[in-house]
């Protein structure tokens, strides 16, 4: 019987080491030239990528839509064209009182004549030389080879802001226009009362008027198109 125990002694003894074998490997570290090391792949990313319009069926469904920048317009600069007719008609008004004074002739005729003459060449003069412009913000005055001018009664240049106009009008109408006036803030409150001025206190602002040396109707629709305020009657 003792024999017969022998092989299956060995037999034991033999599983034992192989399992004791095993279990050090496992807990074994990595390093060392006998074991070889996996690396660990990236994960697997799918087909259908949401940046890749080309190949993706669906990406339409999850752009997001951007609207089209509208930008206004903007208005041109604009140069009022100059209009002789009110000078014409000083000239036409000065003949006939030139006229009158040959059959009545009287020193009063003769200061007259002087005087309409002057005012007609002055009309000329600066119907020739002054320019209205209308840019981008604002409105102002130009003499031709000067640039804008200060203005000699309230000081500062002759350009105005549309947004401080406050009113415009044309006397004694658009249609027969005479003087040119408008209204505007952008000078100091304390000048307010100099020249001009002082003959309209409503509503605050200075007061500003000019011959009708300039086309009318265009420089009427630029005031409107350029938001100009305008007290209406």
């Amino acid at each position: 019987m003792m024999f017969g125990a022998a092989p299956a002694v060995r037999i034991t003894a033999v599983a034992t080491a192989s399992l004791l074998l095993a279990s050090t490997a496992a807990f074994a570290p990595l390093g060392g030239s006998g074991v070889s090391h996996r690396r660990r792949s990236a994960p697997a990313t799918s087909g259908l990528r949401m940046s890749d319009n080309e190949n993706n069926p669906f990406a339409k469904f999850f752009q997001k839509k951007t609207e089209p920048v509208v930008t206004a317009p903007s208005i041109p600069d604009v140069v009022i064209d100059p209009d002789f007719r009110l000078a014409i008609f000083f000239a036409a008004l000065t003949t006939a009182q030139m006229a009158g004074d040959t059959f009545f002739p009287s020193v009063l005729g003769t200061i007259g004549a002087v005087s309409g003459w002057s005012f007609t060449a002055l009309l000329a003069v600066q119907t020739k030389r002054v320019r209205f412009l209308f840019d981008q913000e604002a409105f102002e005055l130009r003499t031709k080879g000067e640039g804008v001018k200060e203005n000699v009664v309230v000081g500062g240049a002759n350009r105005w802001d549309y947004s401080s106009f406050v009113n415009y009008d044309f006397f004694p109408s658009q249609d027969l226009a005479v003087l040119i006036y408008f209204k505007e803030t952008q000078t100091p409150e304390e000048m307010w009362n100099e020249g001009p001025g002082a003959l309209d206190k409503k509503g605050g602002g200075q007061l500003h008027f000019f011959p009708a040396i300039c086309d009318v109707k265009q420089i009427a629709e630029q005031f409107e198109l350029r938001g100009c305020a305008k007290v209406e009657d």
